[in-house]
């Protein structure tokens, strides 16, 4: 259960970046301006240890003059890919939020040359999910020594493009959404909710050595297990069945979690005896496994209500329905839309608010199942019979649900008719008016 709720952390992380991604997508042109206010809008502070929000853009070596002079015009200052040389393809991270002292290092880097993260990239490309980078040192910490990271990417691919095979994904692929973590950074999340007397120590994969260390919460320099705090708690306690281990399966990455008392818990302990040691300690580890459960289940718990409150304060509606089309959750801008109240809204599939069942059709079901953004316009059925046009974009979440985005297109509409009229009329007088001219044309002729 642990494991489960620690994974729901990266879980949301996850429905951020597809956020992200859908935000990209529904967009033709993304400005610095647009995508600082939308990152802004997420208010993630500091709750989940992310160092940024990025945006990274695949590039031809054959296009890359002219998208850096795109980039340019864009950005304050000009973007030169680093590491400089020429290459095939270049991956430059384009954009980042909060664009402060620290992440404007990272800006022109193409993490295609890091060797931590190629392959994170790769398998998100060809998977179309998040990947997990291997253990790295970002460009913002460059001046610092030990400052363990990595890093999420989730694959940005071509618009209206089937992504139905590895090949297909492959040549659609034109960037990544890019989040960079530094590990202290995440676990300072649990700050003040573990007890000081517990060491956690992660490893990333699952063997337990110096290359694959992580974290840990002691702050020992040594990260090895023949001299790190597990280690010498166990020769402290002559007894390594003490330990708690845990194996974390996230974004095809596995980290190993360890758990034990620390030697300062262990020195006050000893002298109840050995038994007495051992007992106290089976109880701690029991008792916060299950906190640990309790901790990470109200984390999502209180990561939730944040993202309720984001969700019901977007001006557009926002919905999400499984694949059999039922509502599983709208913000309290498509409720008003719809006119219905949010219970009785949860009740519903789409079809009963739309005027023609576009949900049913084979094309719609097989573009969300193949992961294509849509975006269309569709006629809603109001609660009170009256109908409405809104502009929607539908976008796959996860295997099981997908969500869209709805904008009532009424005040819009009624410009565009007011302007049509108005057309219309100006070309009518414009016309009486020549029919006048050609009037007095004729009667001077006749005079």
């Amino acid at each position: 259960m642990t494991v489960n709720n620690l994974r729901a952390r990266f879980s949301a992380i996850s429905v951020i970046m597809h956020g992200v991604k859908g935000f990209i997508d529904a967009s033709e042109v993304i400005t610095p301006e647009e995508f600082h206010t939308y990152i802004k809008s997420l208010n993630l502070g500091d709750k989940f240890g992310v160092r940024g929000i990025a945006l990274v853009e695949l590039i031809d070596d054959l296009d890359k003059k002219s998208h850096i002079s795109h980039i340019s015009k864009k950005n304050l200052s000009v973007l030169q890919i680093r590491p400089a040389g020429k290459r095939p393809h270049y991956a430059p991270i384009t954009l980042i939020e909060p664009l402060d002292e620290l992440n404007i290092r990272a800006l022109g880097l193409d993490v295609l040359t890091l060797p931590t993260a190629l392959a994170a990239l790769e398998q998100a490309r060809d998977t179309n999910e998040a990947r997990i980078s291997s253990r790295m040192t970002l460009a913002q910490d460059a001046d610092k020594k030990d400052q363990h990271a990595f890093v999420m990417y989730l694959p940005i691919y071509k618009k209206n493009t089937s992504l139905n095979s590895l090949e297909a994904r492959r040549n659609a692929i034109i960037g990544w959404v890019d989040v960079p973590f530094r590990m202290t950074d995440l676990m300072n999340g649990f700050k003040g909710e573990i007890d000081e007397d517990v060491a956690i120590q992660i490893h990333q994969g699952l063997e337990v050595t110096e290359d694959s260390f992580l974290y840990n919460s002691q702050h020992y320099q040594s990260s090895e297990p023949s001299t790190g705090p597990l280690k010498q708690s166990a020769e402290a306690s002559g007894d390594q069945s003490i330990f708690t281990k845990r194996v974390l399966d996230i974004g095809s990455s596995q980290w190993t979690l360890l758990f034990h008392s620390t030697p300062a818990f262990e020195a006050r302990t000893l002298s109840y005896g050995k038994p007495m040691f051992v007992a106290l300690l089976g109880f701690t580890l029991t008792i916060l496994s299950a906190f640990l459960a309790w901790f990470l289940l109200s984390s999502r718990q209180r990561s939730e209500n944040r993202y309720q409150k984001l969700f019901d304060q977007a001006g557009d509606g926002v919905v999400v329905l499984n694949y059999q089309h039922r509502f599983i959750s709208a913000n309290s801008a498509a409720a008003s839309m719809l006119g219905y109240q949010h219970k009785a809204l949860l009740n519903m599939r789409l079809q009963d608010v739309l005027v023609n069942n576009i949900a049913d059709q084979s094309d719609f079901i097989n573009k969300l199942a193949a992961d294509n953004p849509i975006k269309s316009e569709w006629q809603y059925l109001r609660h009170d019979g009256s109908q409405f046009t809104a502009e929607v974009s539908c976008r796959k979440l996860d295997k099981n649900y997908y969500f869209a985005i709805i904008r009532d297109l009424t005040e819009r509409k009624l410009a565009e008719y007011r302007i049509r009229h108005l057309t219309q009329l100006y070309q009518a007088l414009s016309e009486v008016n020549q029919a006048i001219v050609r009037m007095g044309d004729d009667n001077d002729l006749g005079s």
